[in-house]
């Protein structure tokens, strides 16, 4: 019944006050219980309704909520739940521009940064914070989402990723790093993303490079974005860093180049042609068609098809 439950509590509107005496206290125990329990299924809509109920409160009560349910799970013994509770803690207090959620998150790229033994799950679960959810902390069901908390998170979290990413020597801890940017970058709006994109574009090419699946699609659309929206910025690029991991990336034997990846390479390879002058990529032209022609053989139908279109493209590129 639970999950019913929290799918109740997250659709009330911030003025629906919860049947609950202490709600400080209520909130507390339902995170000490969601921490103990052995049921995944009970510890997330636990937390969904931390979350919801946390960020529909007032600015007064919201900092004394979230300081009980901090406080009660510190009394428990530290595990992956403790990660997943600061994600929807932060996802509560990000979107409302409360900085007790840029608290959350530093607590979180301080997991990465140390090596922590759940830093990959501290890396993943970023996509709980600024991504899509069913009923919890969702405009649909009333949630609080202030002016500018996307630009804030961006002008906040990124640098700090970044300056991080520099600093780092650990490889693994350099991936994790690039997982969060990935899931901070691919929810933010084209105006946001396009200011201070050049500092972003060396990792985002990282990213495609040791990431794969949904991770690595993220990055390629994104630096296709770039592409259409300030080519020049990539100009120096283009030819001999971007080509390259974009044929790298259509390889389907690679477990990396998933289907969705695929797709997403060769969407920006037929852009290319579109957005730079035949001097500045000339030299990457027969790499690409010879790739093309292995992509018009790929697996997926949909593939085979986005591919004839880039290698019409690519081969009529530069005729007068």
């Amino acid at each position: 019944l639970l999950p019913l439950y929290s799918a109740l509590v997250c659709a009330c509107t911030p003025q629906t006050k919860l049947p609950v005496e202490d709600l400080s206290r209520y909130l507390g125990g339902l995170a000490s219980a969601a921490l103990k329990t052995t049921s995944a299924v009970h510890r997330d809509v636990s937390f969904e309704i931390i979350a919801a109920t946390i960020n529909k409160a007032n600015a007064g009560t919201r900092g004394e909520l979230t300081k009980s349910v901090l406080e009660c799970a510190d009394k428990v013994e530290s595990g992956v739940a403790h990660i997943l509770l600061r994600h929807w803690l932060a996802r509560a207090l990000v979107n409302c521009n409360d900085k007790a959620g840029y608290e959350c998150v530093r607590w979180l790229l301080g997991q990465i940064t140390q090596g922590s033994m759940y830093s990959t799950e501290a890396a993943e679960g970023f996509n709980i914070i600024l991504g899509n959810h069913d009923w919890s902390v969702t405009p649909a069901t009333h949630g609080v989402f202030k002016l500018l908390s996307k630009q804030r998170f961006y002008a906040t979290v990124v640098p700090e990723i970044t300056s991080s990413f520099k600093s780092a020597s650990d490889d693994k801890i350099k991936a994790n790093l690039l997982v969060v940017l990935t899931h901070s970058v691919q929810h933010m709006p084209k105006s946001v993303l396009m200011s201070g994109i050049e500092d972003v574009v060396p990792l985002l090419l990282s990213a495609i490079r040791l990431t794969s699946g949904s991770l690595k699609a993220a990055s390629i659309r994104t630096i296709t974005m770039v592409v259409l929206e300030t080519p020049d910025t990539l100009m120096s690029k283009v030819s001999s860093s971007i080509i390259p991991l974009l044929i790298g990336s259509l390889t389907y034997s690679d477990a990396a180049n998933t289907v969705q990846v695929r797709q997403a390479t060769l969407d920006a390879l037929s852009l290319v042609p579109e957005k730079y002058a035949y001097s500045v990529i000339h030299g990457a032209r027969r790499d690409v068609l010879r790739a093309l022609v292995k992509a018009r053989d790929d697996r997926k139908r949909l593939v085979r098809a986005d591919a004839v279109k880039a290698y019409n493209k690519w081969l009529n590129f530069g005729d007068i």
